[in-house]
């Protein structure tokens, strides 16, 4: 999708192998920044799949998580969700945003939802 030069930050969505790689992202911003949020730590941490997972796994063009890498590494998530409605199926919302702690203040949050 995109590349910040300055940073090395690659921004695209994310590929079947790198559901794991969200889920530890996503359990990490809900430990961290609960009061962000309104799904809980400990109950998304129970489950065996998280909402996303499944969308990821199988490259959803409806339904996607789209990630920020620094050397390969998963640095921010940004879902997105489309409405199934036949009336307003061309809308849909985004959700989970979250940008590690070392990256935030840099732009990158904002190149995941343009």
């Amino acid at each position: 999708m995109s590349k910040n030069t300055m940073m090395d930050i690659d921004i695209r969505k994310l590929h079947p192998n790198e559901s794991h790689s969200y889920r530890e992202l996503r359990l990490e911003c809900l430990k961290n920044f609960p009061q962000n949020f309104t799904s809980n730590y400990e109950d998304e941490k129970a489950k065996d799949v998280l909402f996303f997972q499944p969308y990821i796994e199988h490259s959803n063009p409806n339904n996607f998580v789209v990630g920020a890498f620094h050397n390969n590494h998963l640095i921010g998530i940004s879902g997105f969700k489309r409405y199934e409605a036949d009336k307003i199926n061309h809308i849909g919302i985004i959700i989970q945003v979250y940008v590690n702690p070392e990256y935030q203040a840099k732009s990158v949050g904002l190149n995941i939802v343009k």
